[in-house]
């Protein structure tokens, strides 16, 4: 599933590279974008490393059961990017670029 991720390694782990792979990246997952803006006039990059699928999963909250996997839908609204809708393991590294930093 990440395969093709798992090349970006060394000097390809740059904003450019955010960039540059945009179009690929919402073309592929869903709601998923690699830069936008950070609030205040700062900008965010995301490069992802790798993409691995979950296939099972157990734990509690509280003492009570989290429950069974299940897709990501509603897409979550935490800002420019999103999830794929798969139960997924991402390796991500991100840049924040702050004006007058």
């Amino acid at each position: 599933m990440g395969y093709p991720l798992r090349l970006v390694r060394g000097p390809l782990i740059h904003p450019v590279t955010a960039r540059l792979s945009n179009p690929l990246a919402r073309r592929l997952v869903e709601g998923v974008q690699t830069h936008g803006s950070a609030g205040h006039g700062a900008h965010e990059y995301y490069v992802a490393q790798d993409l691995r699928r979950v296939a099972t999963l157990s734990g509690s909250w509280e003492g009570e059961p989290i429950g069974v996997l299940a897709p990501v839908t509603p897409a979550p609204q935490f800002g420019f990017s999103s999830t794929p809708q798969i139960p997924s393991l991402t390796r991500v590294t991100t840049f924040i670029d702050r004006p007058g930093a």
